[in-house]
C-alpha cells in the first residue's frame, strides 16, 4: 500500500506538475477592461503560439495574467526553426536575448535592458565564426572590435 501511495504522488508531481497546454494564439480574446488577453473571460496564464495561414508555426508568446511575460520564441519561414528567443518583462524586452540564423548558427546574442541593448553583446558571421563584439549601455555602443571572416 504504501509503494502504491508513493508511485501515485511520482505521477502526479511527474505529469501533473509539469504538463502545461499550449494554446492556439488565435483563442485568445483583448479584453479592453483589464487591458490582457483572455480566454474563456478569465486573463490567460500559458503558452500559446501564432500559426501563419498555412500552419506554418511563427511566434510562440508566454503570459502571466493576460500579459506578455517571459520568454518569447519567433520562428523562420518555412522552415520553421528558432529564429529568436527573448524574455519579456513589463512590457519590454530584458534579459538574455539570442537571434539565430535558419541554418541554426547564432546570429547575435547578449542582454537587454527595459527593450535596449545592453552590456556585451556578440555578432557571429553565419558561418559561426566571430564578426563582432560590441559593448552597450542603455543601447548606445561604447565601443566595437570587428573580425575578419574565417
Amino acid at each position: 500500500m504504501k509503494n502504491l501511495i508513493s508511485t501515485i504522488i511520482m505521477i502526479v508531481l511527474t505529469y501533473g506538475c509539469s504538463s502545461q497546454l499550449t494554446q492556439d494564439c488565435i483563442d485568445l480574446v483583448w479584453d479592453l477592461d483589464t487591458k490582457s488577453m483572455t480566454l474563456n473571460n478569465k486573463q490567460f496564464t500559458g503558452k500559446c503560439i501564432v500559426y501563419l495561414e498555412d500552419g506554418i508555426k511563427y511566434e510562440q508568446k508566454t503570459y502571466k495574467k493576460g500579459l506578455v511575460s517571459g520568454v518569447q520564441y519567433g520562428y523562420w519561414y518555412p522552415s520553421e526553426n528558432i529564429k529568436y528567443k527573448g524574455y519579456i518583462k513589463n512590457g519590454e524586452i530584458n534579459g538574455r536575448f539570442i537571434e539565430y540564423y535558419d541554418n541554426g548558427n547564432i546570429s547575435q546574442k547578449g542582454m537587454m535592458k527595459n527593450g535596449k541593448y545592453n552590456g556585451k553583446w556578440r555578432i557571429f558571421y553565419e558561418n559561426g565564426s566571430k564578426k563582432e563584439d560590441v559593448l552597450y549601455k542603455d543601447g548606445l555602443i561604447l565601443r566595437s572590435k570587428v573580425y575578419e571572416n574565417n
